[in-house]
Parts: C-alpha cells; sequence; structure tokens
C-alpha cells in the first residue's frame, strides 16, 4: 500500500509538500475545490507543482469538486460547471499528473434542492459523470467516486451504470449515519459497503471522527482520536489483500502537518500489529 496526505491545492504551502516527504509519505492528494473559474491558471500551478512533486520523489492523486446539485436548477450555469470541470481532466490527463481522480458524487440526496425532481438531479449527474469518464479514459485515467452522504443501496445503481468508475472509500463519512440511510450502526455501513464495492474500491480516505447523523460531525481529526476502529478496519484490509492507495484526509490548518505526522505514525503502528508491511 502506498499511504499519501491530503492538501488543499490554493492553500498549499512548499513546506507543506517538504513536510511529507520528512514525515515519509509517498504521494500527496490535491483538492482542486469548486471554483477554479481561470484553467489557465490552474494549468500553471499544475505545472509548478509537477515539478516541485519530481523533485521530491512524490507522486499525486487529484480530488476534484464534487457534483454540485445546487446549481442544477440554472441550466446555464450548471452547464458551465461540468464543462469546466471536463476541462480541467483533460488538463491533467495532458499534464500527466496523476491516475487516479476522485470524486463526490452525493448521491445520498442530503443536498438536493427541493425543488427540482430526484429524477431529474439523476439523470444530469449520471450524465456528466459519463462525460467525465470517457474524457478520463481519453487521458488514461480514472474517475474514482467518493462515498459521501450515501448508503451501500444509493451507490449500487450508480456503479451499476457507470462500469469504468472506480470507488474511493471514505471511512469518515461511512462512519456518519446521514439521514434516511437503511444503516442501522455506522460500523455496519462501514464493513457493508467495503463488501459490497470490493471489487471497485481503488483508493481510500482516512480520518477520524465520533460519528453522529449530519455533515456537522464530518470533523476529519487524526487517527486514533475519535471513536473510529482503526484496527479492525486495517485488519479487513488485510483480509481483503487490498494494496491501493490510501490518503490522511485530515483537516486542520494551523496544525496539519502535527497532526499529519502524528496520525501516519498511529497508522504504522496499526499496520505493524496487524503483520501489514506497507
Amino acid at each position: 500500500m502506498k499511504i499519501g496526505a491530503s492538501f488543499t491545492l490554493e492553500k498549499l504551502q512548499l513546506a507543506d509538500l517538504v513536510a511529507a516527504k520528512r514525515i515519509g509519505f509517498d504521494f500527496v492528494e490535491f483538492y482542486i475545490g469548486d471554483y477554479y473559474a481561470d484553467i489557465d491558471e490552474l494549468n500553471l500551478q499544475l505545472i509548478a507543482i509537477r515539478e516541485i512533486i519530481d523533485s521530491y520523489d512524490l507522486f499525486t492523486i487529484i480530488h476534484l469538486a464534487h457534483l454540485n446539485t445546487h446549481i442544477i436548477s440554472d441550466v446555464a450555469l450548471w452547464t458551465d460547471y461540468v464543462d469546466r470541470i471536463s476541462d480541467e481532466i483533460a488538463l491533467i490527463g495532458k499534464l500527466g499528473l496523476t491516475n487516479k481522480l476522485v470524486f463526490h458524487g452525493v448521491f445520498g440526496h442530503t443536498e438536493d434542492p427541493k425543488d427540482i425532481p430526484v429524477e431529474k438531479l439523476s439523470e444530469a449527474k449520471d450524465s456528466a459523470i459519463s462525460e467525465w469518464i470517457k474524457i478520463a479514459k481519453q487521458n488514461n485515467l480514472q474517475m474514482v467516486l467518493e462515498n459521501t452522504d450515501e448508503s451501500v443501496d444509493d451507490l449500487k445503481p450508480i456503479f451499476k451504470k457507470h462500469k469504468d468508475l472506480g470507488f474511493t472509500f471514505d471511512i469518515g463519512h461511512a462512519n456518519i449515519i446521514f439521514p434516511g440511510t437503511a444503516h442501522k450502526t455506522s460500523e455496519e455501513k462501514i464493513y457493508s459497503m467495503l463488501e459490497t464495492f470490493k471489487k471497485q474500491l481503488k483508493h481510500i480516505h482516512l480520518h477520524d471522527n465520533f460519528g453522529g447523523y449530519s455533515e456537522q460531525a464530518d470533523v476529519h481529526l487524526p487517527i486514533g482520536t475519535a471513536s473510529i476502529d482503526f484496527k479492525r478496519f486495517i485488519s479487513k484490509l488485510k483480509e481483503m489483500k487490498y494494496t491501493e492507495t490510501i490518503t490522511l484526509e485530515i483537516y486542520n490548518r494551523e496544525f496539519l502537518p502535527i497532526y499529519l505526522e502524528a496520525s501516519y505514525i498511529a497508522l504504522m503502528e496499526i499496520f505493524s500489529d496487524c503483520g501489514i508491511d506497507p
């Protein structure tokens, strides 16, 4: 397995990459965010980052924006948004930055506008995903959908429709029981999701939280500081013979290098306890 650290592209500092290399990470995951209107600016920033990453002997995974259902009611805005992400995918492919593109689908309906039928929202999302997968394939990239508010039943039809779509499993999101879900406990949700989509599983996000029932519970704490049983989880990955990438997705700008290092050390100890040599 390869272990990476997550950073927001617009807030990235050179010191972050130096810290990632010193701590021992194999790669860095960059979150581009929702509002990069200027593709030329993004191009220049990604070129600069590629040069720095190469000099530190790291590789990258790129985290795209999520499917923002709030703007679907405005056809022009939605079309521009989908086209902009398409342009980003093509640019990333041209630069040869990565082979995985992570994105949020939010198919659990927590962000759905109440004035738009669910069928129309699903159709718009499916159309966007199909377009992005097509462009990604043309550029030797794989789109990997990250679970956010979804249950297993929410995700099944998505992977059935999009055969080339990979899965990014986010354990922190799976630890939250969002309204309307069929799952009774967070652990049941975590392991049923892992088992159901193990064939699609290409990437993992690790962070901690205390569970809960809304997005406010998604606090992205360091590993081992809240309620998630990571030893059980890593043991499950060993049983599944998972050998792909894991990103530590910790949120805290002020103490990020410290929290990342503490999480990395905690994860290495869990690997050792489970008899895994990453």
